[in-house]
């Protein structure tokens, strides 16, 4: 399964100067100040994977719990939790934290957990580079981020500046690469030239198809943003009546005949399109890297059949968690209690469960080449309408 997995680890726990007392004193200030964080944004910390590291505590995120709110308020939140354990602590438990963020597919077994994302991550959190901004920071946070969380969180932020990051080289055990750097209560000068083209790639050894992922999910992000815009305030009208928005919506991205899935609700975050047959979502990938198995929240159905969504890899479950009429659409799965839990998909011949009612689409005329008009905010029960 995808997470975002989170690093945060004390400076100096093992300076000779903090004796026993002094070090439980710090991991509890360290514990009550992530878990604030956490819950500042959204992610109750009973929901979180966590393991205990000794002088640094390690998070796997909820997959419900969407990136970018995220990286919005848990730096923020996390340092200014730290200052106000600082504020009451003797000088000896006074602490400063780095943190690294990444994400990628888990496996869990009886053990605990384990993943390239994971190592990766604790690689970030070792890297020179993240250690000597700390040291150089007036502040109590650094925070190191990897390439793909800097270029489809960081930069679509709308509350954190991206361009006071900064790129640097890293080198720890067998990882070697790219990363970013920012501090987050204490940050660099803005730099413009860091978000002067968003297809220029970061220095060093790159994947393409990284390079090609992370560019279509920026492309994908704009097209929601602006239709987003369109839809908020009163429609302009015309002598004939309301115009019609010359902007395209996320329906474009589904090609006619084709059965689309989005990682979000409301037809946002990553992309993927099937032809009309079977399809197990198995081993394949969302535009941004997301696995697609048991992480669909909405979906188009640009086709002239029926299609049944089931929650079995195989489709060979009793019966399907929904189904969808031709040109129908459901904007969020939660409503129909299928959200995250859709594996397979298959062409059907008609409504045959209660699961075929109160489609989402069924109240909304398809446009040229079958594709719905612009879509306007969420209206009541998870509806998208007029």
């Amino acid at each position: 399964m995808h997470r975002t997995v989170v690093v945060v680890d004390i400076e100096g726990f093992g300076d000779p100067k903090r004796t026993i007392p002094h070090q439980l004193g710090t991991r509890a200030g360290l514990y009550r100040a992530v878990a604030a964080a956490f819950e500042a944004a959204g992610a109750r910390w009973a929901d979180c994977y966590h393991e205990d590291r000794g002088d640094s505590v390690f998070v796997l995120v909820p997959p419900e719990i969407p990136k970018g709110p995220l990286l919005d308020v848990v730096p923020a939140a996390l340092a200014q939790e730290v200052r106000a354990h600082n504020e009451n602590s003797p000088p000896e438990q006074v602490v400063r934290l780095r943190m690294a963020v990444h994400a990628g597919e888990v496996v869990f077994d009886a053990n605990g957990v384990t993943s390239p994302a994971i190592n990766t991550t604790f690689r970030l959190l070792d890297a020179a580079p993240v250690k000597a901004a700390l040291a150089d920071s007036p502040g109590v946070l650094a925070l190191i981020v990897s390439p793909w969380v800097f270029e489809v969180v960081v930069r679509q932020s709308g509350a954190v500046d991206p361009s006071t990051f900064r790129q640097i080289e890293i080198q720890v055990k067998e990882t070697s690469g790219s990363a970013w750097i920012a501090r987050p209560d204490a940050p660099y000068p803005r730099d413009p030239a860091v978000l002067a083209d968003l297809t220029k790639p970061p220095r060093g050894k790159r994947n393409p198809r990284v390079a090609w992922i992370a560019a279509l999910a920026v492309l994908i992000a704009v097209s929601g943003t602006v239709t987003a815009l369109r839809s908020c305030g009163p429609p302009e009208t015309t002598a004939s009546g309301p115009a019609v928005a010359a902007v395209e919506t996320p329906f474009e991205a589904c090609p006619d005949g084709s059965v689309c899935v989005w990682e979000s609700a409301y037809f946002t975050g990553g992309f993927k399109a099937y032809g009309l047959g079977d399809a197990n979502y198995g081993g394949d990938w969302f535009t941004n890297g997301i696995a697609v198995n048991d992480h669909v929240s909405s979906y188009y159905n640009n086709t002239d059949q029926w299609i049944m969504f089931f929650r079995d890899a195989d489709a060979t479950a009793a019966e399907p968690c929904v189904e969808e009429q031709p040109r129908g659409y459901r904007a969020d799965l939660r409503v129909e209690g299928c959200d995250n839990l859709i594996s397979a998909h298959k062409p059907g011949t008609g409504p045959t469960t209660a699961a075929a009612g109160s489609h989402q689409g069924s109240d909304r005329p398809t446009g040229p080449a079958g594709r719905l008009p612009p879509v306007s905010s969420p209206g009541p029960a998870g509806r998208t309408g007029p």
